[in-house]
């Protein structure tokens, strides 16, 4: 998954989206860290239609989880880091 978030921070979004998606498929870790970066993901590829799944159901399952906190985190660089809330936020608000 740390491979993933650094194909991410580094724009790949393509490699991050496979990466993430092989380490599921071979039962990696789940929860709100990795969905988030999953759908950020495909939100950036402009599948708008996954990217809105993955954020309901992000907000759906795990509630109370501090995306925008967790993502600061990782994200170092402030203008993706405001890029990815804000693909964040217009998902979650066209999933609802």
């Amino acid at each position: 998954n740390v491979l993933s978030i650094a194909y991410y921070a580094s724009g790949d979004y393509s490699n991050a989206l496979s990466t993430f998606q092989q380490n599921l498929d071979r039962g990696g870790p789940r929860g709100p860290h990795m969905a988030l970066f999953l759908a950020a993901s495909h939100a950036q590829l402009g599948d708008e239609e996954s990217a809105r799944m993955h954020f309901s159901d992000i907000l759906k399952q795990y509630p109370g989880f501090p995306s925008e906190r967790w993502l600061g985190r990782w994200l170092v660089d402030a203008s993706q880091l405001e890029e990815t809330l804000g693909l964040m936020r217009s998902h979650s608000q066209a999933a609802h």
